[in-house]
């Protein structure tokens, strides 16, 4: 009985042991220190490099769906080669994540063996345009060449352990003649690193991808990028498409993040919609629109150039403007002088008719901008001086007995 007790423990112990190694080599895979640390490489002297979209395997939303067939296997622990092929089709407006890919290839036979992802298929991602290249001897010539035409490249390196893990090389530094030149983003690491920081795969193979586009285009016109655009003030957002689906939904990000709500989630394949920068917004400068397919499995998407969102400048501060007015007023302008576009504000203290028009230096009305029955409270005006000369105006304001007539200046 008790050489049976301890063989039960002896074998207990062995399995533990097993499983422990196992545990180990996982994390030596996937989460050494070094991986857990910053990249100290410094690459500000790039002779070429890609501005690629950098996506990690481990800890987002997808991270632990199961990897194709294979029941063992999740993103995170085995999904390099899928993130590096998804970094090369987003880098090209192909609007996917891992986790979109994965299904994907889940359901047109993309994976051989259960997870082993079939480079050729996912090529063929639905309303892309890709060529596989296919493979390519390793060398730093080649690579050279790939990036100085636009082409990331996938590698196959070895981690501790002898574990195969791909990673993407998306630039090089000083003349890309030496292995510490080029530049990578590794799924399993935050920021950029060196390629000879890497175990190089035995005769490893290059992953090619050409010609990478979408079929489909959505254009931003408005905001083209630069304009300042004052809260409480109504904007016109205006894109057009080709080859998406409807309806598409237009959105404001700060930054990489979503500013809810939505603006609208029923856009039209093209035309524009009124947008009014809310008070609680934060002031900024890095403000972009996007406009998407709404569908859950839509793709198409595109983002506008960075714009400012800031409170109004003007002689009444915002506290002041929530406030019920005490006079009519004109404020002066802002920006003035100013091309093409300028603000106004104006109070309005009783009900009433208020009319502003603009005047020439000879006295001649060249643009009526408000002519109606205001209620009680402060206004916003935007001048548009698109179609006038560049000059002195007069902008004047009648209400009652009041009047007040404030000089503006475009320069074109």
């Amino acid at each position: 009985m008790k050489n049976r007790i301890v063989l039960i423990l002896s074998f207990l112990f062995i399995a533990i042991r097993i499983f422990s190694q196992e545990v180990e080599l996982s994390k030596q895979k996937f989460f050494p220190d070094s991986l857990l640390l910053k990249s100290n490489n410094n690459f500000s002297n790039n002779s070429g490099s890609i501005n690629v979209s950098h996506y990690l395997q481990c800890n987002q939303t997808w991270s632990n769906n199961q990897l194709g067939n294979c029941s063992n296997a999740t993103i995170c622990s085995d999904g390099c080669a899928l993130v590096c092929a998804t970094m090369i089709l987003t880098t090209n407006g192909i609007g996917l994540d891992p986790g979109m890919l994965n299904n994907w290839l889940n359901s047109n036979n993309g994976y051989a063996n259960g997870c082993l992802i079939k480079w050729d298929i996912a090529a063929t991602y639905p309303r892309s345009t890709t060529n596989y290249i296919g493979t390519a001897n390793y060398s730093l010539s080649t690579m050279r060449n790939e990036i100085d035409n636009g082409n990331p490249i996938i590698i196959n390196v070895i981690l501790p352990n002898n574990l195969n893990h791909f990673i993407l090389v998306k630039g090089y530094q000083n003349s890309g003649i030496n292995i510490n030149d080029f530049i990578v983003l590794d799924p399993l690491k935050y920021t950029e690193t060196n390629l000879s920081s890497y175990t190089i795969a035995s005769n490893p193979a290059l992953r090619l991808f050409h010609n990478v586009s979408p079929t489909w285009t959505i254009t931003i016109n408005n905001p083209s990028g630069g304009e300042t655009w004052y809260k409480g003030t109504d904007y016109q957002i205006n894109w057009s498409s080709q080859g998406c689906t409807t309806p598409l939904k237009i959105e404001l990000y700060k930054g990489s993040v979503m500013i809810p709500p939505q603006i609208t989630t029923n856009a039209p394949l093209s035309g524009s919609v009124t947008f009014n920068p809310s008070p609680s917004l934060e002031n900024g400068s890095d403000y972009r629109i996007a406009v998407s397919e709404k569908a859950e499995n839509g793709i198409a998407y595109n983002f506008s150039n960075s714009f400012t969102i800031t409170s109004p400048t003007s002689s009444i501060d915002n506290d002041t403007w929530d406030k019920i007015p005490t006079r009519f007023f004109l404020y002066q302008n802002y920006p003035n002088p100013f091309n093409p576009i300028t603000r106004i504000r104006y109070s309005v203290p009783k009900s009433g008719f208020v009319a502003i028009s603009l005047f020439d230096l000879s006295g001649k009305e060249v643009k009526k901008l408000v002519s109606e029955v205001k209620p009680v409270g402060y206004y916003d005006l935007i001048i548009n001086g698109d179609k006038l000369s560049s000059g002195v105006y007069y902008c004047k304001l009648r209400s009652d007995s009041f009047v007040k007539t404030i000089k503006i200046v475009l320069i074109k």
